[in-house]
């Protein structure tokens, strides 16, 4: 203890030690243990071990009084470390690499199918998303068994690989082939797919794997929402290849007429032309399953209600509620209705439901309303004239007058009327063609043509646009698919429904009392199927709602795409991409695609979607080392010593005035240019140089108050007068050249003129002043995201 105390004394009488040890050395309790680990072992004066205790201080904290060769040792330490930790970096670049390695050596495996196999882009989406969903750690694993050289076992496969693999050769067997040995057989064999499709019984008739699919379906969604699952059945026939072919390993012949009794060799059936599909889509919940099939000659009403009775009992026991049946417009799905119970030809003692043979609940008829829409544009279009209500002529000839005008005017009112729209009957099976003729947006058009500019090829228009409105807001109603849909597109809920039940009371009344040009009621004529079936399915789904939102509270709302045949139709665009090019697969090819297609929902439901998904593709190395073409270089070479001549022609002046049709088209086109710069500016005195209010002196603006329903913008004096000058010079340049320049040297011209606006002409007279207030861009006038 005297010694320690000796110590002590002796470090606070010297200056630098006594700083150290108050400020550093008595902190470490390395050091203090140092220390008195050398106090204690000293046994000499106080003096010897003074000197010990300042040696390990100045050895600790002054490095500079160590040696030389004890730097070295520690220069050198310290360079092994620094090599071994550059050899784990190294070594982690190179597994990323590798990793990168893999994932672009996918995207060229995918984009060597496409140039090798010639498959579709919708297929190789379809790849290229289902093996974008396998997780890394699958991927790991595959890797880790190709290292090792291992195939994976049967039950070893994950589901996603096996989404992936029968996805793959459902589009082509011989682009399966090439994958897996890009992948050194890490993809399970031909075989192997074969022998999990050869479980699946799919023969003609009802499908029982599918059927016991939904039973579970219904039965978890059961325990989940205390509720029962529901749906809608759905029938339609798909054209097949009249072809007698045998099946190799069972022998049996494909091609005749089966309606499930499984017999196949039988040479004196008729061969069949037609495949009939039932198909159930969830009400409440998101799925879609076929549930059947049956090859057909040609059907009755009768024999097909009879199908459909054999349906319901075959949905009974999968606990599924079955609450509207849906099928398109020919005659004989009528009759079936009427064989089932339903009355549909008297429109003023309509039954739209039938009672299930099950339990007596309520099922609904609902005719598809796509096809129905179609055939009101056939009936309508071949017609020429119908009658409404009041006795006033809705005409066709207004549609031809509106697109005559339009094509000769080079401008539209806001429409997608074409030629094609005119001529329809070359694409008289698309629905979007049918729509659009029948649409808001031509009745805009033709009521601002009749009531605004006061044309006389118009006038008496009003019946037309009245008919228009009509069959494009009962058409929206009935096909609303959004739960946030707004105006005519809303689901049918009790929150909006002083909204959409008096617009399609309305509307059904009206539809009731069109006539034909003789005065007799179109329900009653040869073209009555869609007026019939608009009226039939809108009385259906009304039921629907009433009872099962209203009454039962069992749905919040009803989505009436729901109940559109356009699942059913997706099926079978799905089936005639199976087969290429072939729209119409014989008998054994469908059977053979309908089975891929249903083990691949099988797949679907129990390990996630296997969806239509795009493929990136790298840049092919072909397009960067071709050699540049000498004929394309003298091509361009002469297009631009064609500019100076292309300019001396385009100085020459030539008056272009432009009518009331064209001014307010292009201040229509001028709102939009005002809202697609709002997007991009925030300054305020700018906005409110490029918006203005409607004024009623200014008849260039009655096109944008026809059409707007609150969110169309009115562009100011300034703004439009800009689209006008472009206007004008793009009509001079056509006069001039009988063509519009192509590439660059159009926007630049247009660019120009609308630069020469702005400093000659009191453009924007607002801002004057305000144009030197900032700089061009800045933050003021742009906006930040």
């Amino acid at each position: 203890m005297l010694m320690i105390s000796h110590v002590q004394f002796h470090l606070t009488e010297t200056p630098f030690l006594s700083a150290s040890v108050s400020s550093e050395c008595m902190a470490s309790t390395t050091i203090t243990r140092s220390i008195k680990r050398k106090l204690s072992s000293s046994s000499s004066s106080p003096s010897s071990a003074t000197s010990s205790v300042k040696r390990i201080i100045i050895k600790t904290f002054h490095n500079y009084s160590l040696s030389p060769e004890h730097h070295t040792k520690q220069l050198l330490f310290q360079k092994k470390r620094a090599v071994t930790y550059r050899k784990k970096y190294y070594a982690s670049q190179k597994t990323s690499s590798r990793r990168k390695k893999q994932i672009a050596s996918l995207k060229q495996m995918i984009f060597d199918i496409k140039k090798k196999y010639a498959l579709s882009t919708d297929a190789l989406t379809i790849l290229d998303s289902t093996f974008s969903g396998i997780p890394q750690a699958i991927m790991k694993r595959m890797l880790n068994n190709l290292r090792t050289k291992k195939r994976m076992a049967k039950g070893e496969y994950p589901k996603e690989i096996k989404s992936f693999a029968m996805t793959l050769q459902f589009y082509s067997s011989k682009a399966y082939n090439y994958v897996r040995k890009t992948f050194n057989i890490a993809l399970p064999a031909p075989s192997t797919i074969r022998s999990w499709m050869a479980k699946v019984d799919c023969y003609p008739g009802f499908t029982k794997v599918a059927l016991d699919a939904i039973k579970t379906r219904a039965d978890n969604f059961r325990k989940v929402n205390f509720q029962p699952l529901m749906g809608c059945l759905m029938l339609d026939e798909m054209a097949v290849k009249k072809e007698i072919q045998a099946e190799k390993h069972s022998q049996a012949v494909w091609g005749y007429v089966d309606v499930g009794t499984n017999v196949h060799i039988d040479n004196d059936r008729e061969e069949a032309t037609q495949a009939l599909v039932l198909m159930i889509v969830g009400v409440n919940d998101n799925f879609k399953l076929p549930i059947g099939y049956f090859f057909i000659h040609s059907i009755s009403g009768s024999e097909k209600a009879n199908i459909l009775r054999e349906a319901l009992l075959q949905l009974a026991y999968t606990g599924i509620v079955v609450l509207g049946i849906t099928c398109d417009g020919p005659h004989v799905n009528f009759k079936m209705m009427q064989e089932l119970g339903c009355r549909t030809t008297d429109v003023n003692n309509l039954k739209p439901y039938f009672e299930n043979p099950v339990n007596n609940t309520k099922v609904y008829a609902v005719f598809d309303v796509c096809h129905m829409l179609k055939l009101v544009r056939n009936n309508w279009a071949s017609s020429s004239v119908f009658l409404d209500p009041e006795g006033r002529e809705i005409r066709w000839e207004f549609i031809d007058k509106l697109h005559h005008l339009q094509d000769a005017e080079g401008l539209y009112l806001g429409n997608k009327l074409r030629q094609k729209h005119v001529q329809w009957r070359k694409a008289i099976m698309k629905v979007n063609i049918a729509a659009q003729t029948l649409s808001n947006s031509v009745a805009d058009s033709l009521e601002f043509l009749n009531k605004d500019l006061k044309l006389k090829d118009f006038e008496n228009a009003d019946a037309t646009v009245k008919f228009i409105r009509n069959i494009n807001d009962l058409y929206d109603i009935l096909n609303s698919r959004n739960p946030f849909g707004k105006c005519m597109n809303t689901p049918l809920r009790a929150s909006n429904e002083e909204y959409w039940r008096p617009r399609v009371e309305n509307i059904l009344e009206y539809l009731k009392n069109l006539k034909r040009i003789d005065g007799t009621p179109l329900y009653l004529t040869q073209k009555k199927v869609p007026f019939l079936g608009f009226i039939i399915s809108a009385y259906s789904l009304l039921h629907i709602y009433d009872n099962e939102v209203k009454l039962n509270n069992s749905l919040k709302y009803v989505l009436t795409y729901k109940f559109s045949q356009d699942h059913l139709e997706l099926f079978f665009c799905s089936i005639r991409c199976r087969n290429g090019s072939m729209n119409n697969p014989s008998c054994l090819q469908f059977y053979h695609t309908y089975r891929r297609m249903l083990m691949n929902i099988a797949v679907e439901n129990n390990t996630g979607n296997c969806l239509a998904q795009d493929c990136t593709q790298l840049l092919p190395i072909d397009d960067i080392l071709k050699e540049p073409d000498i004929s394309e270089i003298s091509a361009r070479r002469r297009k631009d010593s064609d500019i100076g001549e292309l300019e001396d022609r385009l100085e020459i002046t030539i008056p272009v005035s432009l009518n009331e049709f064209s001014e307010n088209v292009l201040s229509y086109i001028s709102g939009f240019v005002v809202r697609s710069i709002k997007k991009h500016m925030s300054c305020t005195q700018c906005l409110n140089e490029l918006e203005t209010y409607y004024d009623d002196h200014d008849s260039s603006l009655q096109l944008i108050k026809r059409k707007s329903k609150g969110g169309l913008l009115y562009p100011t004096i300034s703004v439009r007068q800009i689209c006008k000058k472009i206007e004008r010079k793009i009509q001079q340049t056509y006069s001039i050249l009988g063509s519009l320049p192509s590439g660059r040297y159009l926007i630049n011209m247009l660019m120009k003129e609308s630069h020469e606006m702005l400093v000659d002409n009191n453009i924007f007279p607002g801002l004057k002043d305000h144009v030197f207030d900032y700089a061009p861009y800045e933050m003021c006038h742009k906006k930040t995201y």
